[in-house]
């Protein structure tokens, strides 16, 4: 409550404020809390509502992007959720590590754009970006990339392609498509040295059974595989030969790629991407190594699903 409380006395004071939560994902608020909101001049909606037209699809097409916009100067994005796990208070997993991004300057205005699509499409309301954006003098290259459905595979697979010598991969789901794994097999074959990083404990059980031959085969080709130790791994990065790095709100698996709509952030600065790659070693220091025993001690039960 105290997010929501904090909404409502900046509201007060004349802020104006746009809360949309994805209704899966917000499906534990209350309609006197919504009311409430409303009542206190925050604009809320749920986005990505069901449609009966094409019920089965519209419950399924999540909106699975994580953005904030301040003032249309600087806004966030990546994977971090907003609930009370994030401050290690899940009784199971305690811990929760994740990868955002701050972003100052020209990108802002497409972060805020797509936001504003996005509440078009769930309310009606067509809207502007009502701040002036103004370029960031210590500028990073990069590009934004908005995805709804199999672009984004597209686009992951022509990143996978271009790597030459290393390619690091975390994610907290993994359960790619065979054209990904055709993509990582190939790469390894061509000499590409290949890390993946994974939770060894997570909050979805039911996403690591379908997990288990895709690693399992990967492993087999000669790819190092990282079970995430400390707590929860939540993000998603991938870094390309240490001169690419996206950081992104999808997941690897086919909701993600095919289903939700999606953000992510492609990185070109060395600089950057030196500070995330030493992030993610130090993760690799708090993780155990995936190996054919671990796989071999698998309840066969669990194996089985």
């Amino acid at each position: 409550m105290k997010f929501f409380n904090l909404l409502k006395e900046r509201a007060a004071e004349g802020v104006k404020i746009k809360l949309s939560v994805d209704r899966f994902g917000g499906n534990d608020m209350s309609r006197t809390l919504v009311n409430d909101l409303k009542k206190n001049e925050v604009e809320f909606t749920f986005s990505r509502k069901a449609s009966m037209q094409h019920f089965f699809y519209s419950i399924n097409h999540r909106n699975h992007r994580k953005f904030v916009v301040v003032d249309g100067k600087e806004a966030y994005l990546g994977g971090f959720n907003i609930g009370e796990e994030y401050l290690g208070n899940h009784k199971k997993l305690g811990y929760w590590r994740d990868y955002h991004l701050r972003i100052k300057g020209e990108g802002v205005f497409e972060i805020e754009q797509q936001f504003l699509k996005d509440w078009e499409e769930d309310t009606g309301q067509r809207l502007s970006p009502q701040h002036v954006h103004t370029s960031d003098s210590n500028r990073a290259n990069y590009q934004l990339l908005f995805s709804t459905g199999e672009e984004l595979e597209q686009k992951v697979i022509k990143l996978i392609n271009c790597a030459r010598t290393k390619l690091t991969i975390a994610t907290p789901y993994f359960i790619p498509s065979e054209r990904l794994m055709d993509a990582l097999i190939s790469a390894k074959e061509k000499g590409v040295s290949i890390d993946i990083l994974l939770p060894d404990n997570t909050d979805a059980w039911f996403t690591k059974p379908p997990s288990y031959p895709k690693t399992e085969k990967l492993l087999s080709k000669g790819i190092r595989i990282f079970l995430y130790e400390k707590g929860f791994f939540h993000g998603k990065v991938m870094i390309i030969d240490h001169t690419v790095a996206n950081i992104s709100t999808a997941n690897w698996d086919p909701r993600s790629f095919y289903l939700n709509d999606e953000a992510s952030c492609i990185i070109y600065d060395r600089e950057i991407i030196a500070y995330v790659e030493r992030e993610i070693n130090e993760d690799k220091a708090n993780s155990r190594r995936l190996t054919k025993r671990v796989i071999d001690e698998i309840p066969k039960w669990e194996r089985s699903l």
